[in-house]
């Protein structure tokens, strides 16, 4: 039969990880650098090679270590934790190749394809509505906020999500949850 093909896709967690194993290795070069400049008691050309190592290994790690901990939220998410609401739809590539595309709200975000939103002070769902049309479809409207905006949205964004008919009652349990996120109109 020809069963849908699930893509494997990055993840926070191995980005993070590959930032982080980067810091790691800028580390391990720079203790190389002043070793070698250490020895030959010659400091002069070694100085901007440790510079940059030092450089390297801070942005390995500080870029590493924030997107570690989100890929962890997205392993333990895709593990059941903190799961809301959870399907599947259809996608077909150029070559009508079709792929099971995973759709799974929880508590702190919401995990579709391989992208992972986090619900934060900076991003923020302000919209859900449905589309109810040949195949039913959760439209979801999130903001990002900048700090200098104090506030202001920077860019809304929308994610339009298919509902198969047999997954409508569990989509719609995840709406109910994501309603509560939604702004109070006063």
């Amino acid at each position: 039969m020809n069963e849908p093909e699930q893509k494997p896709k990055n993840t926070p967690l191995q980005a993070g990880s590959g930032c982080v194993g980067v810091g790691v290795a800028a580390l391990f070069l720079t203790l190389c650098f002043a070793a070698i400049g250490a020895i030959s008691g010659k400091s002069n050309p070694w100085i901007p090679l440790t510079a940059v190592g030092i450089a390297s290994t801070a942005i390995g790690l500080i870029a590493g270590i924030p997107l570690v901990r989100r890929g962890r939220e997205v392993n333990r998410l895709l593990q059941g934790d903190g799961e809301i609401a959870s399907w599947h739809y259809t996608e077909y590539d150029e070559e009508k190749k079709p792929s099971q595309v995973p759709v799974v709200i929880g508590e702190k975000g919401i995990y579709v394809d391989g992208n992972y939103i986090y619900w934060s002070p900076k991003c923020k769902l302000v919209g859900l509505d449905w589309d109810d049309g040949v195949e039913r479809k959760m439209i979801l409207t999130y903001a990002r906020i900048g700090p200098r905006n104090q506030g202001a949205h920077v860019g809304k964004q929308t994610m339009i999500l298919p509902v198969p008919h047999d997954q409508i009652e569990e989509a719609e349990k995840g709406e109910s949850y994501l309603r509560t996120l939604l702004p109070r109109e006063d």
